[in-house]
């Protein structure tokens, strides 16, 4: 290969950058805004942005959230549109290694992905189109409309994803087991295996980042997993303390009052906090913490805590879900009977609609 041709490979248009750039601009031309603006609200620089409208460059999946909240369109399948964007990250990738658009889409369909290779057929049939102006029509019609109808088709929790397309996701580091910041595999609620890890792993990593987050909201069958010596001597709620933290609202299954729950709960974690040599909490802190309580289980609340259609053939007792100061959602759920360690973690998906209705209850 000379010098020439992997030039030009490497100047090839990501036809999923170039769809989802002509989609933006759609939009946003219907919501009357300029790229100026729109490219604020994204927290993206105008040239950048600039340059994803025309299709020369990608929207990294982590802007997928804040993307759904500009374009304000609640009908829009997050884990499909991250999926969408892995997959254009994917073709940059291939394009980088010396591959031509049709080569990168069939190794895209290596990835053994339904919904991706559904979405390449149709990529497929605009890379085939011979002349660029009409491969530009193209794309700003039928690849838009396609765009569109995979977009808002299929229930969140119906989305799959392949772990060939999960490993290429972003990922958080530090956050417990196999999490992803972005996307992870465990979409789908009924997988086999799904992601678990003892508490003490839990308990680091929520002192470690307590300064990321910004909202916290849990709910819990049984009041001792939360309000015991044994779990407040291990974890001490950092977070209360910090400036970013606005609310740690519990919600607990009990016959007590909400009021004598909140009570028991600041003195025993004072206890616990001074045992550990901690200060004890302050007003500040105090103020903070929100107690609600439910009488009884019903239907609603055991679907929070386990989830639809749910692998898990054994009651567990908790929920609790994170919101980050820059507005990602992690949720976990777990405290099995006889084995108060178990914590499974929640897709990104699955965390944010566990947000919405904890914060509403």
């Amino acid at each position: 290969m000379s010098i020439f041709d992997k030039k030009y490979r490497m100047n090839e248009k990501n036809l999923f950058n170039a769809i989802i750039g002509s989609f933006l601009k759609q939009e946003r031309d219907i919501a009357q805004v300029s790229t100026n603006d729109f490219s604020k609200k994204l927290g993206l620089g105008h040239s950048l942005y600039r340059m994803i409208e025309a299709g020369n460059a990608c929207v990294v999946p982590n802007k997928a959230f804040e993307l759904v909240k500009v374009l304000n369109d609640a009908d829009i399948n997050v884990e499909k549109l991250l999926k969408y964007l892995i997959g254009a990250q994917l073709i940059d990738k291939h394009l980088n290694n010396d591959c031509n658009s049709t080569e990168s889409l069939i190794l895209l369909r290596e990835y053994n992905d339904e919904d991706f290779n559904e979405f390449i057929s149709v990529i497929e049939e605009i890379d085939s189109i011979p002349t660029e102006d009409e491969k530009k029509k193209f794309i700003e019609t039928l690849g838009v409309e396609e765009l569109r109808v995979f977009l808002r088709s299929g229930y969140q929790h119906d989305v799959k994803i392949s772990p060939e397309i999960a490993r290429v996701a972003t990922r958080i580091d530090d956050t417990p087991s196999l999490s992803y910041e972005v996307i992870d595999y465990q979409i789908k609620w009924s997988m086999r295996h799904p992601p678990t890890h003892i508490s003490g792993i839990a308990q680091n990593w929520e002192n470690e980042n307590a300064k990321r987050f910004s909202e916290m909201y849990s709910i819990y069958l049984d009041e001792e997993i939360v309000i015991s010596e044994e779990n407040l001597s291990r974890f001490s709620f950092p977070y209360l303390k910090l400036k970013n933290f606005r609310i740690c609202k519990m919600i607990f299954i009990s016959d007590q009052e909400p009021d004598f729950l909140r009570k028991k709960f600041c003195e025993t974690l004072n206890a616990c906090r001074k045992n550990n040599g901690d200060s004890e909490l302050t007003d500040y802190e105090k103020e903070k913490i929100v107690i609600e309580t439910i009488k009884f289980k019903n239907k609603e609340v055991a679907r929070l805590v386990i989830g639809e259609g749910s692998f898990i053939n054994r009651e567990l007792l908790a929920c609790w879900v994170f919101k980050t100061i820059d507005g990602y959602h992690i949720g976990f759920t777990g405290c099995e009977k006889g084995h108060r360690d178990l914590v499974l973690n929640l897709s990104v998906g699955e965390s944010y609609r566990r947000y919405l209705a904890l914060s509403k209850i």
